[in-house]
């Protein structure tokens, strides 16, 4: 048998180079990269980071160099970048409101990376729900526009408001400020506000709050007077709320009383003390001042006020108006001349006088719930 020496010598290569290929150990995949920030703020593991909106979210990380970086929310890939020849990444995603878990792991020919350590992350783009910052053991009356508030309020009154969270990252009140100013004189207004001092507070749930120092300042009389509050959520959404109001201690001037309509003769007859009434339901017919406590305020006219008819014996009726917001049973007032009527309802026993001499009550209070009281005498019988 004869040999070849060409054919000998390539098997003999061949062996040596596929044994050499055999041995050489497997190329390792890559590290696993870092997130270490989201939009600016630094990722720490075990803690959520709170953002404030969906869109051009930037991922910073670092890696190897030159490596593909997969972005991934839970398990489905949202974004791709390639780490520079120093290992840093950035790469810019999308997210819905509401928690993600975000990872990234790196890849090249041998294939992905262990992921990342899990960023938490929560979008709330709500910002939180706030209300108007007012003295809150007073009565007080919006009719409609919180410019229009007349209020009143003792020395001590502690400036409250409300607030909740509404996008689910939760409330920082370290953010919480309050402030309230004087804006001077209702007809003189200051050209610059007088911010008043005072110490404000958090009950570090759902409530800020303001004590002036001086309250006094606070409480001027016929002075306007404006609060601003403001927090944000763990998010940064910022809420603000600002209301003005005017302090008031004027009691409204009491009602007068001109005419009462009879309907046994089907008319208003002027009103005389203690005069015969032969029909029921009555009306009580006046005028209010539109000066005093109802004093113009440009350009929004009268402050509102109403009027309210009592029964006898402190049994109030439900016959109020208000100047310039309604009117109720028919009831009506002139917002700007201050005449006023009151209509008791027919059909409702509950309004029928007992027959003889009975005291009538007409009050007319402001928004600053101040009440001034007409009384008159009348004498119902239903046999004149």
């Amino acid at each position: 048998m004869r040999y070849h020496l060409p054919i000998i010598w390539s098997l003999f290569v061949a062996w040596i180079v596929l044994g050499a290929l055999g041995n050489a150990p497997a190329q390792a995949v890559p590290n696993a990269p870092t997130i270490v920030q989201i939009e600016g703020k630094t990722v720490i593991g075990g803690q959520t980071l709170y953002l404030n909106q969906t869109t051009a979210l930037t991922v910073v990380g670092n890696a190897e160099a030159d490596k593909t970086i997969k972005i991934r929310n839970g398990g489905t890939q949202i974004a791709t970048t390639t780490a520079n020849g120093a290992g840093a990444y950035s790469v810019d995603i999308t997210l819905s409101a509401g928690s993600h878990n975000l990872s990234a792991v790196a890849n090249d020919i041998t294939g992905d990376s262990s992921p990342s350590s899990t960023a938490s992350i929560l979008v709330d783009t709500s910002a939180p729900s706030l209300s108007l910052a007012y003295f809150r053991n007073v009565g007080w009356e919006t009719l409609g526009d919180p410019n229009q508030i007349m209020l009143r309020f003792g020395l001590g009154s502690v400036m409250q408001a409300d607030v909740s969270d509404s996008g689910g990252s939760g409330l920082d009140f370290t953010s919480a400020t309050i402030a309230l100013y004087d804006l001077g004189p209702w007809d003189t207004l200051y050209g610059s506000p007088l911010q008043i001092a005072g110490t404000s507070a958090n009950d570090g749930s759902s409530r800020i709050t303001f004590v002036p120092s001086t309250p006094a300042d606070a409480g001027k009389n016929s002075h306007k007077y404006r609060s601003v509050v403001t927090i944000q959520d763990r998010a940064g959404n910022l809420s603000t709320r600002t209301a003005e109001w005017f302090r008031d201690d004027t009691p409204p001037a009491a009602p007068t009383i001109t005419h009462i309509y009879d309907p046994s003769v089907g008319s208003f007859l002027p009103y005389t003390p203690g005069m015969n009434i032969g029909g029921q339901p009555i009306k009580i017919r006046g005028v209010l001042s539109p000066r005093g406590n109802y004093r113009s305020q440009p350009p929004d006219g009268f402050h509102g006020y109403s009027v309210v008819g009592a029964l006898h014996e402190n049994h109030w009726t439900t016959c109020t108006v208000l100047g310039g917001v309604g009117s109720s049973h028919g009831s009506t007032i002139n917002a700007t001349t201050g005449e006023y009527t009151i209509d008791y309802p027919s059909g409702d026993p509950s309004y029928i006088f007992t027959e003889g001499s009975q005291s009538v009550y007409v009050d007319s209070v402001d928004t600053a719930m101040h009440r001034s009281r007409a009384s008159i005498t009348l004498n119902f019988n239903s046999g004149a």
